[in-house]
């Protein structure tokens, strides 16, 4: 039992030597994923076509060995291993998305679309939590680490790609579905539920500081899901094309306020300050908008819904806040 310590890491150390073709194409990856620019770092060395034999056999052993030296010395050797095997099984998981999307092809330079793209983000996101709570319910700083860094993974990919370089607001990006139900929902809503659980992972776990980070996160998502459906109900499946009507304008207004509304009314009944601060936020936008762009842009009965709508919650506001929030008790 007391060689099993230097053998397994120079097996690991072997191991790490004929992944390193493989390390240098997903570095390859991540740099056109990033900014489009091919790497010629290595090109005779074919992308992983096995993932589940190649990558996951090699993620369980990882995990034996580390599960075997536990029982020695729970020590960094122990930890190292179990990061080792859960980035293996990260990436075999994106190889066996991304190859069942693209069939007998070399997925390397293949430009994910916006279905895609929230389909891997998904998954990355709910492996991430998966971490997390392993690491919390078996006390394994390990795997909670890397269920932290998966989870910044995936919500650097929805802030990095789908709401900067390729939001569907400014690139053509096709929105697939009808009405509400469309593909919107996949980097934008259903994240919404992974971000709630992490969390609350990251809460239990003590983590109080990014579990603050993870609610301003989830407001985020629903204010630009939010938008981004109003755009699609008057849009269609391409939100980057066509003119912007007043009923259009109108709805953002509407929306938001009701959006607004709703963050305060939650928050008066779970006593929340961050949720009554959200929503002093999201309707003082609201008014600024009416103002500074409702007005002069709106004519006829959109400007005059516009500006009584918004003068009848802004009364009703007041009129809860002063009997919810600061009435002496």
């Amino acid at each position: 039992m007391s060689m099993l310590r230097p053998i397994t890491m120079v097996l690991a150390c072997l191991f790490g030597l004929l992944l390193l073709p493989q390390i240098l194409l997903m570095v390859q990856l991540t740099v056109y994923s990033l900014v489009e620019a091919k790497l010629n770092l290595q090109t005779t060395v074919p992308i992983v076509a096995w993932p589940l034999f190649q990558l996951g056999i090699p993620a369980i052993l990882f995990l034996s060995s580390a599960h075997l030296l536990r029982q020695q010395n729970d020590g960094w050797l122990v930890r190292l291993f179990e990061v080792i095997a859960i980035i293996l099984v990260a990436v075999m998981g994106y190889y066996v998305t991304r190859n069942s999307l693209h069939p007998d092809e070399n997925v390397l330079f293949i430009k994910a679309g916006f279905i895609e793209r929230g389909i891997v983000t998904n998954i990355l996101f709910s492996y991430g939590l998966l971490g997390l709570w392993i690491g919390r319910r078996f006390g394994r700083i390990a795997f909670s680490g890397s269920g932290v860094v998966i989870c910044s993974v995936a919500i650097f990919r929805i802030l990095y790609f789908d709401m900067l370089i390729y939001n569907p607001l400014w690139h053509s990006q096709e929105i697939a579905g009808i009405a509400i139900l469309n593909s919107l929902w996949l980097p934008f809503g259903l994240t919404i539920l992974w971000s709630y659980l992490s969390r609350q992972e990251l809460a239990a776990s003590g983590w109080y500081k990014s579990a603050t980070y993870m609610n301003t996160f989830m407001l985020g998502l629903v204010f630009v899901l939010l938008s981004l459906q109003v755009r699609h109900f008057f849009h269609g499946e391409y939100l980057n094309i066509g003119t912007t009507t007043h009923a259009e304008v109108y709805a953002y207004s509407a929306a938001w306020l009701v959006f607004g509304l709703g963050l305060l009314f939650g928050g008066i009944l779970q006593r929340n300050r961050m949720l009554r601060y959200a929503a002093l936020s999201v309707i003082s936008l609201t008014v600024g908008k009416v103002f500074l762009y409702d007005a002069s842009e709106l004519e006829g009965l959109y400007r005059v819904f516009s500006f009584f709508g918004l003068g009848l919650c802004l009364i009703g506001l007041s009129y809860f806040y002063a009997r919810f929030v600061t009435e002496p008790k």
